[in-house]
């Protein structure tokens, strides 16, 4: 019997086949945001981050954020820091990397426990990174060495 690849060429989710070209994969993704999927919409947004774009980035990431996704949450957290695209907010920073770390995600976590590290606030701080060294975290596991 002949062995079939996992996906036999079809997108796992929708089953229809995988683009050919950039064309047709520019048309899906237009789709996939038009039907508000918040991976699509965060991933849109990092190309426009990529391309120097940050408001249009933010915006997207403040869409896919609203609609629960935890890594657009982080983005936020990150551009509150970095002040790309908006002025710098420890406020909105800390508010976007809380709800990320509530949502799993390692890096926020960690970003958190610095933030509270370099506040004095030093139990929280080692609290946030050993959570985040636990789930494999790089940074973290080099942090706590």
């Amino acid at each position: 019997e002949e062995e079939r690849s996992v996906n036999d060429g079809k997108c796992p989710f929708c089953r229809k086949p995988c683009p050919k070209n950039e064309e047709e994969m520019k048309k899906n993704i237009k789709k996939r945001i038009d039907a508000n999927d918040p991976f699509a919409i965060r991933e849109k947004g990092l190309r426009c981050y990529e391309k120097g774009d940050h408001v249009t980035a933010l915006e997207l990431w403040t869409k896919a954020a609203n609609l629960g996704d935890i890594d657009a949450h982080f983005r936020l957290g990150k551009a509150y820091s970095l002040g790309e695209g908006v002025e710098k907010d420890v406020n909105k920073q800390t508010y976007y990397y809380e709800i990320a770390a509530i949502g799993g995600h390692p890096s926020a976590r960690f970003n958190l426990g610095v933030h509270d590290l370099n506040s004095g606030n030093i139990d929280r701080g080692v609290k946030h990174i050993m959570i985040s060294a636990s789930h494999g975290h790089d940074l973290s596991i080099q942090t706590i060495k």
